[in-house]
């Protein structure tokens, strides 16, 4: 079992990588880098354990709004500094 600060450490990485629209396994990654750059070396690291056939490293459990909406592209032209919009 993690100590408090271990999973204090663990659960602020591996949480806010999942919110950025990382993938579980990469997540998880960045998660034991942390802790163990946090002097944990001798702390239980946790485990990823996953149903057969789903590959962790490429579920991802939130997506990009900017990559799930449509936006207009503003484009600034060099003549007059003048920005407008374009589809």
């Amino acid at each position: 079992m993690l100590e408090f600060s271990g999973a204090t450490i663990f659960a602020t990485r591996f949480y806010a990588a999942i919110a950025s629209a990382q993938s579980v396994g990469a997540s998880l990654k960045q998660a034991k880098v942390m802790m163990k750059s946090a002097f944990l070396d001798d702390a239980k690291l946790p485990e990823c354990v996953a149903r057969k056939g789903v590959d962790v490293d490429k579920l991802v459990l939130v997506t990009n709004a900017l990559e799930t909406r449509s936006f207009h592209r503003l484009q600034v032209l060099p003549v007059d500094g003048a920005t407008r919009r374009t589809n």
